[in-house]
């Protein structure tokens, strides 16, 4: 019986590491776009105001780094958010179709959170 005993003391301290290295794994950042709705429709040229939260559980919001991306005209804005998890996109300049529009935030870690809507600008009608 003697000779299990230096096993179930290794094994005991491995349960006890694991337990330990749990409190430092690195969890994403949470990301919500909660304005505009998804599926929104707007017309080229229109100022479309995009806001999100953001939190993470391990580091002060505003120390996280975000970007905002169109699948088809690409980076819209690299920036942080604010002290309060907030971040606010304001742009005019989307091309004409479908877009998924989408934030993605990323900690000091490289851990990264991301979500995303889609939005449709259509054609300006020509002004006579």
């Amino acid at each position: 019986m003697n000779r299990f005993l230096p096993c179930l003391v290794i094994l005991s301290s491995a349960c006890e590491q694991a337990e330990t290295d749990k409190s430092n794994v690195n969890t994403s950042p949470s990301v919500v776009i909660s304005s505009p709705d998804t599926m929104s429709v707007f017309t080229e040229g229109d100022e479309i105001i995009f806001e999100a939260a953001i939190l993470d559980d391990q580091q002060e919001a505003s120390t996280l780094s975000i970007i905002w991306n169109s699948d088809a005209d690409g980076i819209l804005l690299e920036d942080n958010p604010s002290e309060d998890g907030t971040a606010e996109l304001i742009i005019d300049s989307l091309s004409e179709g479908l877009h998924v529009i989408s934030l993605t935030a990323i900690d000091e870690r490289n851990a990264s959170g991301r979500s995303w809507i889609q939005i449709e600008i259509d054609e300006k009608e020509d002004e006579e």
